[in-house]
């Protein structure tokens, strides 16, 4: 598997996770249903652009679909500390700046 088909997965991975977090929090009325149908709709775009990559151009496009995504979890939150922190700040900064230990905690 390339570097970029294990970033493709990861994005698939955390907007799971989103959209976990988005259906929690509407189960619990902290997301009103309006909330809830835009969540809903500016994910089904993401997961669309996910599956047009134009790979002539994957860096953009997959820089492109983190941006995106890093507004989503800005607007409607995620249900993994983890993906929040590896999306907004990148892997390698977690790797260098925080333990397991860290990382359990919010599991």
């Amino acid at each position: 598997m390339s570097v970029y088909e294990e970033k493709i997965e990861f994005f698939r991975t955390v907007l799971d996770d989103i959209i976990r977090g988005i259906n929690y929090y509407n189960s619990l009325n902290i997301i009103t249903i309006n909330e809830y149908n835009n969540a809903q709709e500016a994910l089904e775009k993401t997961v669309n652009l996910i599956n047009t990559i134009n790979y002539d151009n994957i860096i953009n496009d997959l820089q492109y679909i983190n941006n995106n995504i890093s507004s989503l979890i800005k607007t409607y939150g995620c249900f993994s500390f983890e993906n929040i922190i590896n999306i907004c700040l990148s892997s390698n900064f977690a790797n260098k700046n925080f333990n397991n230990e860290i990382f359990l905690k919010y599991k």
